[in-house]
C-alpha cells in the first residue's frame, strides 16, 4: 500500500485547523452601560421644535451592565458645529450602579438647531450615548 504524503499533509493541516478554530473561545462582547431619558410632563425625551430662550429639562437615567459607571458627559452642538462640553460628572460611590439626574438647559435666543449629546461611560471605557435634537424657532 502506497501512502500519498502530499494528501496526508493536507489532511493533517485541515484537521488541525478545524481543531484550532473549534477550541478558540469567542470573547464576550463588551457590554455598554445603559442610558435613557425620563419621560413625562416637564421632560424632553425626544426631538422637538423648541422656543427661543426657553428652559427645558432632560432627565437622565443610567445603569451599569458589566462594570461600574464612571462618568456622564453632556455636550451640545449648535447648528451642526463642533460639540461643546456642558457638564462632566464623575460618578460618586453611590452612583456607580444607578444614576438619575435632571439637567436644565436654556435654548439660545436665535433660530437654529441644537443637538444635545448625553454619554455615560463605565470604568472599562465602554460608552453609551443618546442624542436629542431641538429645532429652535
Amino acid at each position: 500500500m502506497k501512502i500519498n504524503i502530499k494528501n496526508s499533509a493536507v489532511a493533517a493541516v485541515f484537521f488541525f485547523g478545524i481543531a484550532f478554530f473549534h477550541s478558540c473561545k469567542k470573547e464576550k462582547d463588551a457590554t455598554v452601560p445603559e442610558i435613557s431619558f425620563k419621560e413625562g410632563t416637564g421632560y424632553v425625551s425626544g426631538n422637538i421644535s423648541a422656543t427661543r430662550s426657553t428652559i427645558y429639562t432632560f432627565g437622565i437615567i443610567a445603569d451599569k451592565t458589566d462594570h461600574d459607571l464612571r462618568k456622564l458627559v453632556i455636550s451640545v452642538s449648535y447648528d451642526g458645529k463642533q460639540f461643546e462640553e456642558m457638564e462632566n460628572h464623575m460618578m460618586l460611590e453611590n452612583e456607580k450602579n444607578h444614576y438619575e439626574s435632571d439637567f436644565k438647559a436654556q435654548t439660545r435666543n436665535e433660530n437654529g438647531s441644537e443637538r444635545w449629546k448625553f454619554e455615560v461611560s463605565d470604568k472599562d471605557g465602554n460608552t453609551a450615548k443618546e442624542e436629542i435634537n431641538l429645532s429652535v424657532q
